[in-house]
Order: structure tokens, then C-alpha cells, then sequence
């Protein structure tokens, strides 16, 4: 990265903890930071049940609007808690709203702190959109 561009960092986050890396992340890029927020709220049982059989599928789900204009960001970092083996739902989400053709960052935080079966798939759904993945983390969270 150069050390005078832009970044910008969106996440989802349902416990806190994906907030707090994200904010972390922020912080050491001097980012621009953008939390994503489902546009119906989630209760736990809800996103146990519900938002783990979405991630599955690989679905998106409606967000709150969100304003940020992606051509004034050269680097974007995405972070998204892991639900059964795949990102929320809210991550497809962010995703598409990505511009094609851009670098992206990835960070995931799950109970394990290892995504390795499931790499593959979400790298995928990055690249049908035509984005291209520069950094991946699991984190313990």
C-alpha cells in the first residue's frame, strides 16, 4: 500500500468484536471507517438459526444505506464475523456494493480464528464480482 493513499474500512459486526478489530484497523491506516448495519436488527436467535443457514448459502441481506463514494479510496478492508464456516450475510452485502475491478483487504474473526475449508468460497464470491484479494486474516474472536 502506498503510504499516501486512502483507505477505507467497512465492516459488519454482531458482537462488538468485529467493531473493535475493525477500529483497530482504522487506526493503524488513518482509514476512513464505515460500520454496516443490517437493516432489520438480528436477535441472537435469529442470527444462530436464520443468519447461519444465509451464510451458508452465501446470501446478502438488506442493510441500512450506506454513503461512501468507493473512487476516493485506493485501499478497502472488509471485516465480518464468521457464522457456520462462512461470512454473515451482511459480507455479501458490503461486497456488492463494491465497485468492480478494486483490491480489497479481507478479516474475519470466528470462534476457531481459522477460515482454511472455506477460503476458497469466499474468495470466490470476490472474484465473480471482479475484485481481487490482497491481504486475507483469520482472527480468534
Amino acid at each position: 500500500m502506498k503510504t499516501n493513499s486512502k483507505t477505507l474500512v467497512m465492516f459488519y459486526s454482531f458482537t462488538g468484536h468485529t467493531k473493535e478489530m475493525a477500529e483497530k484497523q482504522a487506526q493503524k491506516y488513518n482509514a476512513t471507517l464505515v460500520e454496516v448495519k443490517e437493516s432489520k436488527k438480528r436477535s441472537k436467535l435469529n442470527a444462530y438459526l436464520t443468519g447461519c443457514v444465509q451464510a451458508r448459502k452465501q446470501s446478502s441481506t438488506k442493510i441500512d444505506a450506506v454513503n461512501v463514494n468507493f473512487s476516493n479510496y485506493d485501499h478497502i478492508i472488509i471485516g465480518a464475523p464468521i457464522w457456520w464456516g462462512l461470512p454473515a450475510p451482511a459480507f455479501n452485502s458490503i461486497v456488492e456494493m463494491i465497485p468492480s475491478g478494486k483490491e480489497v483487504d479481507l478479516f474475519f474473526l470466528s470462534g476457531s480464528g481459522n477460515t482454511a475449508k472455506t477460503r476458497n468460497k469466499i474468495k470466490q464470491v470476490l472474484s465473480r464480482r471482479n475484485l481481487k484479494v490482497s491481504k486475507y486474516m483469520d482472527l480468534k474472536g
